[in-house]
């Protein structure tokens, strides 16, 4: 019997907390968060469920599992001392905000026999499933660059900047279509408000295929808009998660060199061709998240590729706030090894 309990109920916590409760019984959840009147609504919410101010309290529950969703800055230090206590974990992105204890942390994972889950939401969406098959097929040719969107009015944060909150989810959805990471990061960002972190950021990324990503994120923007533009040789793919009838769309356009005239010109030639929707399914990606994070305790699944790559992460926004703050120079992405003697 799987028992699990969920840290922080704040903002993304009591969407957790729902998809926790449809998948096991209400008594072998247990909640905490030092803010009773959430505490109470999580109560009323789910009768058979138990709650504790107490991170401690918590764990000495009996439980197997925890997904941690607290503020980011916490993220290392608790993650370290949940793990202490020989429990499971899925870390909310980012796993940490420095990529020494991300490192650290997989690692300690590892030998342990722990399981250690990084919650990149967006992985688990179809549609996101979708578009790595396409790319691995070659449905869109090699890959020139991609742009992404992903702007809305709020939340902002006191302890964490744009990049930290919205950065993960786009370079965790590259990542895992190009199956590759970033080696150097170039960034500009902004605050609207004087002495706040910075709400709005412009990054640009190399990776090491020679694929290029522009990605520009911002808490002040008069609409909501998640967006991924993939640009390939033989096709271009449109991904917007907004939309939930047709979240993919493939375009059969391009644009080829014609050969040689024999005068030393050559002639551009444009191709038009249909737009195709594949079929998505629809499923809620936490939910599958979370089901995930059961079945690897259940069968004892040690940190994966996805969890690697959250590590990289880290080290790339880590890069971006070097680079922002030297005026968008680029940074070389330098992730700390992980352990020798620990294969993935």
């Amino acid at each position: 019997m799987v028992r699990v309990g969920v840290i922080g109920l704040g903002y993304w916590g009591p969407r957790i907390l729902r998809n926790v409760v449809s998948l096991l019984p209400a008594e072998q959840v247990v909640v905490c968060d030092s803010n009773p009147t959430r505490l109470e609504a999580a109560l009323a919410s789910y009768p058979g469920i138990e709650a504790t101010d107490r991170i401690e309290e918590l764990l000495d529950q009996d439980v197997n599992g925890v997904i941690l969703a607290t503020p980011v800055h916490t993220h290392g230090e608790l993650a370290q001392r949940i793990m202490n206590r020989g429990v499971d974990l899925l870390v909310e992105k980012p796993l940490a905000t420095s990529a020494v204890v991300a490192r650290s942390l997989v690692d300690y994972a590892r030998n342990h026999n722990l399981v250690l889950m990084i919650g990149h939401t967006f992985l688990y969406s179809p549609a996101v499933q979708v578009i790595r098959d396409r790319v691995r097929r070659g449905d869109l040719g090699d890959i020139h660059y991609l742009m992404s969107t992903r702007v809305n009015l709020g939340i902002h944060q006191s302890t964490a900047s744009v990049m930290w909150d919205l950065a993960p989810h786009d370079l965790s959805i590259m990542s895992f279509v190009l199956e590759e990471v970033p080696i150097s990061v170039s960034a500009l960002t902004r605050s609207s408000l004087q002495g706040q972190p910075a709400d709005v950021a412009f990054l640009t990324l190399q990776f090491p295929s020679g694929i290029i990503a522009e990605s520009s994120m911002s808490w002040l923007a008069p609409t909501k808009i998640r967006s991924m533009t993939f640009i390939g040789r033989q096709r271009m793919l449109v991904y917007e998660d907004t939309d939930l009838e047709t979240p993919v769309r493939i375009y059969d356009k391009g644009v080829s060199f014609s050969q040689d005239s024999g005068f030393g010109a050559h002639e551009l030639s444009y191709r038009t061709g249909d737009m195709v929707a594949p079929r998505i399914e629809l499923e809620e990606p936490l939910r599958l998240e979370v089901s995930e994070f059961i079945r690897r305790i259940e069968r004892r699944v040690p940190p994966t590729v996805d969890e690697e790559q959250a590590v990289s992460i880290v080290a790339t926004i880590e890069a971006a706030h070097r680079s922002a703050e030297a005026h968008g120079v680029p940074v070389d992405v330098i992730a700390p090894a992980g352990s020798p003697t620990v294969s993935v």
